[in-house]
């Protein structure tokens, strides 16, 4: 049976292609996209909700390759930090949360074969035990989460980066409680795999928002700041100014994607999916899942 998102998002491809000729053409532009995928977990079996089913993803990666480039993370950095610039009018980061065990088993030998790089966020405190989030609760067979093992097995392919330690909802959180599960979680990285990350997807895809928080990130090491979206990264021609680089947007919500709708958020489409990123939306679904 077809998902509610899959119906919407099909009505949503239909009336972008249907209204593709009123559009004004690009021509040449004084803009460059980066389109940064948010991925959960990859269906191999059953279909899950927050996954994306294998064929899917690895025509995705085909499809990026042919429409613009396919950033590694490391270049991505250097060209928040103005030492690099970015290669194509699209360019596509890869990036997944929460580290289940089907990054490693469904997307790495895929990503491998392609050449590319990715970023997996992981919160430190879940690694090796049986998935803690939505929609697992309350199910039989849970998905696993990566071990330490098959984190460092994998660096490769991944840049793995922090999504917290106990993966709280930096949002609604203190302060205090925030920044000692930062620090738990870069404790982590320092310890087990000898570096310090740089960047962080915040839990729950929306940022603190106590006074200066950006500041305290900041004084922690943290350059790049992640959050959920539905379009993507705009930035100026060969220039990394102005851009919100602890607020970077990732295109998320992937459930039953098809080519298809990955075809018209390229070109503008599916981006009335953003009115789901409403602090009072993602409220009420934080509050079914994490």
């Amino acid at each position: 049976m077809m998902s509610r998102a899959r119906q919407i998002k099909d009505v949503l491809s239909w009336l972008h292609r249907l209204t593709s000729s009123l559009r004004p053409g690009t021509g040449e532009t004084q803009t460059q996209d980066v389109f940064i995928f948010c991925y959960h977990r990859i269906n191999t079996r059953e279909r899950n909700p927050l996954g994306v089913d294998l064929h899917v993803f690895k025509e995705q990666l085909e499809l990026f390759a042919s429409a613009g480039t396919l950033l590694n993370p490391e270049a991505f950095f250097l060209f928040l930090q103005g030492e690099k610039s970015l290669p194509s009018a699209k360019n596509f980061l890869v990036t997944f949360d929460d580290g289940y065990a089907s990054t490693v088993e469904a997307a790495f030998p895929v990503l491998q074969k392609a050449g590319a790089r990715a970023i997996s966020f992981i919160a430190t405190d879940h690694l090796g035990k049986e998935s803690p989030y939505s929609p697992d609760r309350g199910q039989a067979n849970k998905e696993l989460i990566l071990t330490l093992d098959e984190v460092k097995d994998t660096q490769s392919v991944y840049l793995y980066q922090s999504h917290g330690h106990g993966h709280i909802d930096y949002f609604h959180s203190s302060r205090e409680s925030v920044l000692a599960d930062l620090s738990a979680s870069l404790g982590w990285f320092e310890r087990e795999l000898g570096y310090r990350p740089c960047s962080i997807a915040y839990p729950f895809g929306l940022a603190p928002r106590w006074a200066d928080w950006q500041e305290d990130f900041k004084q922690a090491g943290i350059i790049a700041g992640f959050v959920t979206g539905s379009h993507p990264l705009r930035a100026r021609m060969n220039s990394s100014e102005e851009i919100p680089l602890l607020a970077l947007p990732r295109v998320g919500y992937l459930t039953d994607e098809t080519l298809t709708h990955t075809r018209a958020r390229l070109s503008g489409g599916l981006t009335i999916l953003r009115a789901l990123d409403a602090p009072w939306v993602r409220k009420i679904k934080s509050g079914r899942r994490s």
